[in-house]
């Protein structure tokens, strides 16, 4: 244990969005332990009128204008620029609690945790919290995900969600960041680069009282509302996923997985151009290079 309390950057990428974003950066504003930085990468252009107004009259958010595209490379950015000892990235459509910002330092005060995975309720709704004993975890041999953030009970777990979740900074910056090859809306990037961070000897931990409200806001973000396309990012990314961290024995099953659901997909939205772009998503997946895309990590 030690008793010095690092310091944290509240780190948040965003296109699209203002109101729920002045309303995001209103809470953190207020939080019972301000945080030491808030600092947000806007990729809007042209700028958003009421969210620069916003910005003017509060110089204390520091903001990146960012010609990246795409969240994960964004994310990247925010990781190399923070100044503080812990990031905590959150979406651009959360609510959160006066207290987050204290809740996630608090596990800081144990110098084995390296790493918190944020809990988040959806309002599309949830598990009960009753029926909920796992959560975090990446199963190595299928490749499956169990995801369950809204559990009460704490607990050490293998990936996290980008819409709430923190780590020391150092610790993600020496795992590589965030790998852009994980293109399109960039599924499975933050479980992939959580778990490389797992993998390499660091401690995360679930904490169910780092509670936000994902209010998954439909326009604007990395939202794809094309389910073909979107389907088609799954596919390919998942492969990624896979074929970095689980046994290549298993690959030829995860790649029918992707094929058998993206069929049955295709047919209850009766649209052949599902099962299409999962074939074509099958195929980049398997070819893609598996080198870790390190864009915006770096000057």
């Amino acid at each position: 244990m030690t008793n010095q309390t690092p310091t944290i950057t509240v780190a948040i990428p965003t296109i699209g969005r203002d109101q729920c974003l002045i309303d995001l950066l209103g809470q953190l504003l207020t939080q019972t332990r301000p945080p030491d930085e808030i600092l947000i990468s806007d990729q809007n252009f042209p700028p958003l009128p009421t969210l620069d107004q916003f910005l003017d009259r509060h110089p204390e958010i520091r903001r990146i204008r960012s010609e990246l595209k795409g969240v994960v490379a964004n994310m990247n950015l925010l990781l190399r620029d923070a100044k503080s000892d812990i990031i905590l990235y959150l979406d651009d459509d959360v609510v959160v609690r006066p207290d987050l910002v204290e809740s996630h330092l608090k596990n800081y005060e144990d110098s084995k945790i390296d790493a918190v995975a944020g809990a988040f309720s959806q309002p599309s709704g949830d598990l009960p919290e009753s029926r909920i004993f796992s959560v975090g975890r990446y199963h190595a041999l299928t490749g499956s995900i169990t995801a369950n953030f809204n559990s009460n009970r704490r607990q050490y777990c293998d990936i996290a969600q980008g819409l709430n979740m923190s780590m020391r900074r150092k610790k993600m910056i020496g795992a590589g960041g965030f790998d852009v090859g994980f293109v399109g809306n960039g599924y499975f990037f933050e479980s992939e680069a959580t778990y490389r961070l797992v993998v390499r000897g660091a401690r995360m931990i679930f904490d169910p009282k780092t509670h936000v409200q994902h209010l998954a806001v439909s326009r604007g973000g990395a939202r794809i509302h094309d389910k073909a396309l979107h389907n088609f990012y799954f596919v390919r990314n998942g492969i990624r996923f896979y074929r970095r961290h689980s046994p290549l024995i298993g690959l030829p099953f995860r790649t029918l997985y992707f094929a058998v659901y993206s069929f049955l997909k295709a047919l209850k939205n009766r649209s052949p151009r599902i099962l299409w772009l999962a074939l074509r998503g099958i195929v980049a997946g398997l070819f893609q290079s598996s080198r870790i895309d390190q864009t915006g990590l770096h000057p």
